[in-house]
């Protein structure tokens, strides 16, 4: 911004000076123009929450999006603050909730958790029984966690197990505790019905694969003898080799049977037995068309990014690492998507890769790991479709829900908005995070906060480009919200938006269409 010097009330009797003023705001102007490539946010929708419970009861709490109460708009959420306590609350697409149920406050006598504690659910109809369901970790007074799959529409249990986690407390020596909860297709149905739990207590945890009755398929368990660290900080899954299942990936690639099909970090790692022995960020797609098949992108700590093959070729990868220390940058694949038309293919957005000056940089690169172009903007996310325009894509960091044009280098930090338009100010530590979602039928993704006592949604202002079906008519949306974890390791699993339906003809049932301006 450019700070004007503050003059008398004479200061329009000097024609120079009075020049010199224009031509700044001239200036100022044409470089806003030029800089900002995003519609600005504006704020579509506030709603208070205060009557739905003690706001004190939901101090860092976190959402997840889908349809509860089965009327076929999936705008409903789910929010909890901990395995404490959980509320389901169906949203009209305006100005008001309801509170579906709410599992405390008769549970709030159960222990704090620790600080770093991430939980997450999904909403899903895993039994197909044409309604949907909540999944996830909750705690029971003996001091366990309990896998439960609850009716999303009442919160009726439906089916539970116990696990041998312990459910964490505030007095525990916890670095970081993630129970995370997908949706995957390992046994080749129709829709996927499957329940993948991964586990992280202080750099240690396990993979489990369930069915949608909680009876185990498979888990990583017996590696326990021979290991101690982590298999990645999230259960990425999709089908890699085309048989109809999912695989799923840690540092092995799993075969949709448990069975391990190539190893993705290091071997010496696995000899030495160390805490970075894992995967960071992962992203399954056809991302290189000239290669035949699915590609997996790869970051993890302390190499560099890569890009392999459905066979474990690696077909490229950025930097000339030492495998065998950890002293190397740490890179991270922050988001995949089309960022531009400028550069042929999807681009692939790499944190913290090292320039030629030896400086840490953020770096665009084509499918073919090609350098293209070096910027500042972006930090770690995934993409959306925050303006419409199907041609390329944006991304999204929950962290203050920022919306990202990466190839232009330009931003919207939507949590300074929510900082201005807020009723109430937030409990001190108190986490916010956005999510990313068509939350009111317009086919474009809002931006959806949720503190302890307010819903605010924010949009593009300005109207749809063009009319189309909400993604939610397609399925892999839906998994894709279900999967989504937006916290301090945002992950939502690839889909080309641009295949997305499109066109005015929409039989999916959504609201009246959002007018912007």
């Amino acid at each position: 911004m450019i700070t004007l010097p503050r003059f008398s009330k004479k200061w329009f009797y000097f024609p120079v000076v009075f020049l010199i003023f224009m031509v700044v705001l001239a200036f100022s102007a044409a470089q806003a123009q030029t800089t900002t490539t995003l519609p600005p946010a504006k704020l579509l929708h506030q709603v208070d929450l205060t009557e739905l419970g003690d706001p004190r009861d939901f101090f860092r709490a976190s959402a997840q999006f889908g349809d509860l109460n089965n009327d076929g708009v999936s705008n409903d959420f789910i929010r909890y603050s901990n395995s404490r306590r959980m509320q389901a609350i169906a949203y009209d697409g305006a100005d008001s909730v309801e509170l579906l149920w709410d599992t405390g406050p008769d549970q709030l006598d159960l222990p704090e958790p620790p600080n770093r504690y991430f939980y997450k659910y999904t909403i899903w109809d895993v039994d197909s029984d044409g309604r949907s369901e909540v999944i996830g970790p909750f705690a029971t007074a003996e001091g366990n966690i309990e896998l439960r799959v609850l009716d999303g529409a009442t919160g009726n249990v439906k089916q539970r197990i116990d696990t041998d986690m312990p459910n964490p407390t505030s007095s525990d020596t916890i670095e970081e505790w993630r129970i995370y909860v997908t949706i995957a297709n390992v046994r080749g149905l129709d829709q996927p019905r499957d329940i993948v739990l991964l586990t992280e207590f202080n750099s240690r945890g396990d993979i489990f694969v369930y069915d949608d009755q909680l009876e185990l398929l498979w888990d990583t368990t017996a590696d326990n003898d021979t290991k101690s660290a982590i298999y990645g900080h999230y259960a990425w899954n999709g089908d890699i080799d085309g048989d109809g299942k999912d695989e799923i990936i840690g540092n092995w690639v799993f075969d949709d049977d448990g069975t391990k099909l190539w190893r993705m970090t290091p071997d010496e790692w696995e000899e030495r037995d160390i805490s970075y022995d894992h995967i960071d960020r992962a992203f399954i797609g056809d991302f290189d068309p000239a290669n035949e098949g699915t590609e997996i992108l790869i970051s993890y700590e302390y190499l560099f990014a890569r890009m392999y093959s459905n066979t474990g070729e690696i077909l490229w990868n950025q930097g000339d690492s030492d495998e065998n220390n950890a002293d190397q940058a740490d890179s991270k694949i922050t988001a995949v998507g089309d960022f531009t038309t400028e550069s042929e293919g999807i681009e692939i957005l790499v944190q913290q890769f090292p320039t030629e000056n030896g400086e840490d940089g953020k770096t665009i690169f084509d499918a073919n790991g090609n350098p293209v172009k070096v910027v500042t903007s972006f930090s770690d996310g995934f993409h959306m479709d925050w303006d419409g325009d199907r041609s390329t894509d944006e991304m999204f960091n929950p962290r203050n829900g920022t919306v990202i044009d990466p190839w232009n280098d330009a931003s919207i930090t939507i949590g300074t908005n929510y900082q201005e338009d807020r009723n109430t100010r937030t409990q001190t530590g108190m986490r916010i995070y956005g999510y990313a979602l068509d939350m009111v039928g317009d086919y474009r993704e809002e931006v959806v906060i949720i503190d302890e006592d307010e819903l605010m949604i924010y949009g593009a202002a300005n109207l749809p480009p063009a009319d189309h079906p909400s993604p939610w008519s397609d399925p892999r949306y839906g998994v894709a919200v279900a999967n989504s974890a937006s916290d301090n390791h945002p992950e939502r699993p690839w889909f080309d938006i641009r295949s997305l339906p499109q066109g005015p003809d929409n039989n999916y049932i959504w609201l009246p269409l959002v007018i912007r301006e």
